[in-house]
């Protein structure tokens, strides 16, 4: 019993020295903290914590790191507000994603996500404008992302999908110094504050190798591009490319999958092709579809009878959900498109306004989605963007 009064005396001493030196530092615990008291703290001057702060100028490695575990210690927040108003200026930033519709209800998510950042933003002189196109026009898309550059925002979200477009849009935007963000596609340039989505080439690797996991040896696997004018994003070539890799490196499994392009500018598509491809299906025993218009397969699988094919595709759009409950769509690759949506618009305005770094790479979680789990996912989903 003294023990543990003598551990408890021990305690309460321990805590009485910590307020006592902590009160030496004249900052109450009820104060709002301050720069300059950071300042007073580390020995140096107001505006050496300000360079610190916000990554500009030469600060000494030991400086800034004593500046760093300070602000950590006292749990140091930047006043946003109060800072947005100072600057006595409205950021404007343009998102330009694809529109979603009946055949590519994909984007209707990371416009959910986009939307929510928009609405936390508003009040900080910040301005979100969302531009949409037809996602397999690329005449359509360099319209306007050439007219939201003539426009000069002080940011730009968009996808790389058309990437000779995409690069030659990107040097207009480095001429007018105006900082730009990938979501959902990504292109190998160092001209880009950062990128937010899947690590596309992983996904289908990986899509392979749970294709492998149900198929019997010898089995006929189909790599099913679906896209209108051919259109060909870099996100779905590195899926494929994964895809194709996987069987490539395991050559034992005796399987070689077989890509089909078919293009939705024509009215009977995929329709028309795909009754060629399953009229005389032969050993087909797999069909994995790059993008989110899996569900677009199911309907013909069904008429002739081949429900049982193991089908991978991407994304809970409304169509494949349905069809997972089914039992016909067995797994879909998701990557988090409301958070990918959400975290663009958030890098950067938290770049513009405190000038904080983006990483270069931000990858989504790579999740494996079926039957049994795809309601929790749904409701996280739902959980996170009311």
């Amino acid at each position: 019993m003294c023990a543990h009064v003598c551990i408890i005396k021990k305690y309460v001493y321990i805590c009485r020295v910590r307020t006592r030196n902590f009160k030496t530092n004249m900052i109450a615990a009820d104060d709002k903290i301050r720069i300059k008291d950071i300042a007073r703290l580390a020995g140096i001057s107001a505006g050496t914590v300000d360079r610190v702060l916000h990554n500009r100028g030469e600060v000494k490695a030991e400086t800034r790191e004593k500046v760093l575990k300070i602000i950590k210690e006292l749990g140091y927040t930047p006043n946003l507000l109060a800072k947005s108003l100072a600057l006595k200026k409205t950021f404007r930033i343009c998102v330009l994603i694809p529109s979603s519709d009946i055949s590519n209800p994909y984007w209707e998510k990371p416009l959910a996500g986009i939307n929510k950042a928009k609405g936390e933003i508003k009040d900080y002189s910040t301005r979100v404008e969302v531009f949409t196109y037809a996602i397999d026009n690329e005449v359509e898309f360099e319209q306007k992302l050439n007219e939201i550059i003539l426009s000069v925002p002080d940011g730009i979200v968009f996808s790389p999908h058309f990437v000779d477009t995409s690069q030659r849009m990107l040097l207009l935007c480095n001429i007018r110094k105006i900082p730009v963000v990938f979501i959902d596609s990504n292109i190998s340039t160092s001209e880009v504050l950062g990128y937010f989505g899947q690590n596309a080439f992983l996904s289908g690797y990986m899509a392979a190798r749970l294709m492998s996991y149900g198929l019997p040896k010898n089995s006929r696997v189909l790599v099913l591009k679906l896209a209108k004018n051919r259109a060909s994003f870099s996100h779905i070539i590195k899926r494929e490319q994964g895809f194709m890799s996987f069987f490539t490196d395991n050559p034992h499994l005796s399987i070689k999958p077989e890509p089909v392009e078919i293009d939705l500018v024509d009215d009977d598509e995929p329709d028309h092709t795909l009754s060629k491809l399953f009229y005389d299906a032969g050993n087909l025993a797999g069909v994995f579809v790059t993008n989110s218009r899996v569900h677009t397969v199911v309907p013909l699988l069904k008429h002739y009878n081949l429900s049982g094919t193991l089908l991978i595709g991407y994304d809970l759009v409304e169509e494949s959900v349905k069809y997972m409950e089914e039992g016909i769509i067995d797994f879909l690759i998701c990557q988090k498109p409301e958070e990918q949506g959400y975290n663009c618009v958030m890098s950067l305005f938290n770049y513009l306004l405190q000038d904080k770094q983006i990483e270069r790479m931000n990858y989504s979680p790579i999740d494996i989605v079926m039957k049994d789990n795809y309601q929790y996912h749904i409701k996280n989903i739902n959980s996170k963007h009311e």
